[in-house]
């Protein structure tokens, strides 16, 4: 965690003393996180298999998506690994906001689809709360996400008053999950690394079908 000064200290240590390849799917992303994180790779070691795939040329850039088409590695996508432990958070969020007292919304001059001028009232959050709630309740297939209508539009309105919606997190997820899903990217990178190695050296000297033989 990036809180975690020592575990940060131990890390850079390692780092600093490290002397191969260091990995990494989209260096180009986290480089300014690591930094703000007051970590330091040596930009000489480092190896972008992202970009190494986008130069080949004919490759998912996708870490998952690549991995399953080399490897048959099934892993979890983000959403289907937080969705279900962040639905509880959410709905506490907007059972909390269906206590406020909001006041209703006045009415306002909107054009017609025949640009005439009409008088509009729009819904007052309280009814979009009702209506939600409502159309959870009739079909809870559809999640709390597809259900919610408009929430951009209401968004910074309900955070004003209930504070920052708790959203999709990972800190929500149990740490025996969240950690076998952060070692999944890692290990389908190491077990990828060869490959892709390979087939940089036989992409001009090979049809595209033999670039994973060994060399």
């Amino acid at each position: 965690m990036a809180e975690n000064i020592s575990a940060l200290a131990w890390f850079q240590d390692e780092i600093d003393k490290h002397a191969g390849p260091i990995l990494w799917h989209n260096w180009l992303f986290d480089e300014s996180i690591t930094r703000n994180m007051g970590l330091h790779f040596p930009k000489h070691l480092i190896v972008d298999t992202m970009q190494l795939v986008f130069h080949l040329g004919n490759l998912p850039q996708g870490l998952k998506a690549l991995a399953y088409r080399e490897l048959g590695m099934q892993m979890e996508d983000f959403d289907d690994l937080v969705t279900p432990y962040s639905v509880p958070f959410c709905l506490d969020y907007l059972r909390g906001a269906m206590g406020v007292v909001w006041p209703k919304r006045e009415e306002e001059l909107v054009r017609d689809s025949d640009g005439l001028w009409k008088l509009y009232k729009p819904q007052s959050m309280g009814t979009k709360l009702k209506r939600f709630f409502s159309d959870c309740g009739r079909n809870n297939a559809k999640g709390i996400y597809k259900a919610w209508d408009n929430w951009e539009d209401s968004h910074a309105r309900v955070e004003s008053i209930c504070g920052d919606w708790p959203g999709k997190c990972i800190t929500q997820v149990p740490f025996e999950k969240v950690l076998y899903y952060a070692c999944r990217d890692a290990d389908a990178l190491l077990r990828l690394w060869p490959l892709l190695r390979s087939m940089k050296r036989q992409v001009r000297r090979k049809l595209q079908e033999h670039w994973g033989d060994a060399a």
